[in-house]
């Protein structure tokens, strides 16, 4: 921020050369740097506004790239890094507007800078397959789910092809897609996608890990909307020390955890007539009963 005070003093007084793109350029960096600072300590109003100056700065020092008359490959290497970075603040501009309820705008942003990403660095850039998963969950937030699944769909096929299946960004993509299958209630496509995820998420984050507890939570979500009880039970025995273990975490969600628990019990309670089914479910018992106390002492807080 002081960077950026000092430039913008300078630019103000009339202190920078005509001829000299430095200023507005090095005014867009110091701004973009701001903004992230901003938007990590979660400080959006003003990271909005000093991302917004870093667009107008990048594109400032576009203009001037291209009015002035340089020697070519100069130009053109200026511009390209330019562009670059300038793209890169309307990418993070479009997602902070999204942070803040501002779904019109983000979508404007975010297409515009998709264009640019498109024609700058190419339809199977990485940072084009990420501002596409950026849109698909504007789209979602704004209900059209189809055009949310259309763009995650795109990006996860362009993620598999450039990297592996640990690669962050294509199990990202791949939980998005299997959440808004989820949403469109196409429980039975969305199934295989949390099967072939939830491994691959534990082993590359960890299995305490938010991502690793939020895909947790939408695969019980799915099996509870699929009426899998056997697999919700098994799924529970298995990932309960992980839940309990994360109780600020689960704090958040125990209006949705307390649903998947009574889902459970109500499975559990049907098989008891069973001696062999209940055996069958002893360690699905000890799950539930261990998970609804965690839950419980959380909300007792």
């Amino acid at each position: 921020v002081r960077i950026f005070e000092l430039l913008y003093s300078h630019n103000s007084q009339g202190e920078r050369l005509e001829d000299d793109p430095s200023f507005d350029f090095g005014l867009a960096r110091a701004a973009a740097a701001a903004g992230a600072c901003f938007r990590d300590s979660m400080d959006y109003t003003k990271a909005i506004k000093y991302m917004t100056l870093s667009r107008e700065k990048f594109r400032s020092h576009l203009l001037n790239c291209q009015s002035k008359s340089r020697r070519l490959l100069r130009r053109e290497a200026q511009q390209l890094v330019a562009t670059t970075e300038y793209l890169s603040s309307e990418a993070c501009l479009g997602d902070l507007q999204h942070l803040l309820g501002d779904v019109t705008g983000s979508l404007q942003t975010l297409s515009h800078c998709l264009q640019g990403r498109q024609q700058h660095l190419g339809e199977k850039h990485r940072l084009t397959l990420r501002t596409l998963v950026d849109l698909s969950a504007v789209y979602h937030d704004t209900g059209d789910l189809d055009s949310a699944f259309e763009f995650v769909a795109e990006a996860a096929q362009g993620f598999a092809a450039i990297g592996d299946k640990l690669d962050p960004d294509y199990l990202s993509a791949m939980m998005t897609k299997a959440i808004i299958l989820k949403d469109r209630k196409e429980y039975k496509l969305a199934q295989p996608i949390f099967q072939e995820i939830i491994p691959l998420f534990e082993k590359l984050w960890g299995e305490h890990d938010v991502r690793t507890l939020s895909c947790y939570t939408h695969a019980c979500h799915n099996l509870l909307s699929l009426g899998n009880g056997d697999a919700l039970v098994d799924f529970l025995s298995g990932v309960v020390n992980n839940l309990s273990q994360a109780p600020f975490y689960q704090a958040m969600l125990s209006q949705e955890w307390k649903e998947i628990i009574k889902f459970a019990n109500n499975v559990l309670a049907a098989q008891q007539s069973s001696s062999q089914r209940s055996l069958t479910f002893k360690p699905g018992f000890k799950a539930v009963e261990k998970l609804g106390a965690a839950i419980a002492g959380y909300e007792s807080l």
